[in-house]
């Protein structure tokens, strides 16, 4: 599985790359709400509080080769 894009704080968020996401955060534990392809606050949030589980400041946003995808 593969992002064209970053998502979250700053990212592209293309809406396919956002759908996945928010299913990998929901198959994590880390609701973002239903998968609808919009990157809001929920899962902005949600991308924040599962990298809090290995960055030391988590940046709230996933990028294509980086640390939480």
């Amino acid at each position: 599985m593969r992002l064209r894009g970053s998502v979250g704080l700053g990212g592209r968020n293309w809406k396919p790359d956002v759908i996945r996401i928010q299913r990998l955060l929901d198959q994590a534990g880390v609701s973002p709400g239903p998968p609808d392809g919009r990157c809001g606050r929920l899962t902005m949030q949600a991308i924040e509080r599962f990298q809090q589980h290995f960055m030391r400041k988590p940046d709230g946003r996933v990028d294509v080769n980086g640390p939480t995808f």
